[in-house]
């Protein structure tokens, strides 16, 4: 019997409009700015090259309103490749469990008030990168995006799947299916701004079978 195989694609949102630099965790009020929707834009373009993804089964997002956004503008210029191959519109569906880590400092200015370096009571939070010390915990993380990877597994076909999500969650997910042995620090994570993570699993054991990693908008600051 032939392998079967589910890729996904996670996509970071892009850059959000925060004049005040504050921490926005799962806060209202913090949509794309004009910049993050130029990345999201090339990196939906550089998606719109690629036959599998073009032809992807459906398109999950976290309900935060950067995400939703991304994954709209994405589908935008999809949809424009998928109605030349006449396939049904890829439409936005929302996932609880794509949603942003939480942060105890939600609200905060790094390093100001609050979240003072400065304030005694925040060392142990800081210190702690295990845990971490300062948001929800890794292992919870890992347990409700290793969830959504298990529950969006096609064991019938090949199938592809898009998904946008947040800097955390992939980054933890990614150490997961790796199996990295490197602390998730995160000074260490590489998910910039609407890049694209492929993992490419095996449908009959859950597997991973290859890991990449795309910053088709990199150079949009």
């Amino acid at each position: 019997m032939a392998m079967t195989r589910t890729v996904f694609y996670f996509i970071r949102h892009g850059q959000v409009a925060n004049a005040q630099k504050v921490i926005y965790e799962r806060l209202k009020g913090f949509p794309l700015s004009l910049t993050g929707m130029r990345q999201v834009r090339e990196t939906a373009r550089f998606l719109s090259s690629i036959d599998e993804a073009i032809t992807a089964s459906a398109l999950y997002a976290s309900p935060l309103e950067r995400t939703v956004q991304t994954a709209e503008l994405i589908a935008e210029i999809l949809n424009e490749r998928r109605s030349l191959a006449i396939l049904p519109k890829l439409r936005v569906r929302t996932d609880p469990r794509l949603i942003e880590a939480e942060n105890s400092f939600k609200g905060c200015r790094m390093g100001y008030g609050s979240a003072s370096f400065f304030k005694a009571s925040n060392w142990k939070k800081f210190l702690d990168l295990k845990t971490p010390g300062w948001g929800e915990d890794y292992v919870k993380i890992e347990n409700r995006m290793v969830s959504f990877i298990h529950s969006k597994i096609n064991f019938a076909k090949d199938d592809t799947i898009l998904v946008v999500s947040h800097q955390s969650p992939i980054w933890v997910l990614r150490h997961f299916l790796t199996k990295s042995s490197t602390p998730l620090n995160p000074l260490m994570r590489k998910v910039d701004l609407a890049s694209v993570s492929k993992f490419c699993i095996d449908a009959a054991t859950g597997k991973l079978l290859s890991a990449s990693y795309f910053n088709p908008a990199g150079k949009i600051r």
